[in-house]
């Protein structure tokens, strides 16, 4: 898959998301029973979304940044570096993220369909 590149990051409008669960500082999300059915894909959904929980806002987040939130994932232990990239590819090849490049990085762009297949059932979130 070849990644576009862009002279800009995308603005993306927060109305075409749900709104972000309260997360108190120093915790994270995690996701599980969405309809993918795959630990690895919400694992690496949740690394986007806490990303831009962080921010406080829906946006592009580097793939430092990526990498970072799933390094400070207390679930970390039973995933490996390999599968989670693998499971990102998954969530770009079935269009829950777009990955763009800028300034010779990667960005992580969530789309709202991601956002909603993670944060639609609050019964099925969890804080860590």
């Amino acid at each position: 898959m070849e990644i576009p590149e862009v002279s800009a990051l995308p603005v993306l409008d927060q109305n075409d998301f749900p709104a972000f669960p309260e997360i108190p500082d120093g915790k994270i999300l995690l996701c599980f029973g969405t309809e993918w059915q795959n630990a690895e894909k919400e694992f690496a959904a949740g690394c986007i979304v806490n990303a831009c929980i962080l921010a406080k806002k829906w946006k592009p987040v580097h793939g430092e940044q990526f990498f970072d939130r799933m390094k400070a994932n207390p679930m970390i232990a039973p995933f490996d570096d390999q599968g989670v990239a693998h499971a990102l590819w998954a969530l770009v090849d079935d269009g829950y993220v777009e990955v763009v490049r800028f300034q010779d990085a990667n960005h992580c762009v969530p789309t709202p369909r991601l956002a909603n297949a993670v944060l639609a059932d609050t019964r099925k979130l969890r804080i860590a």
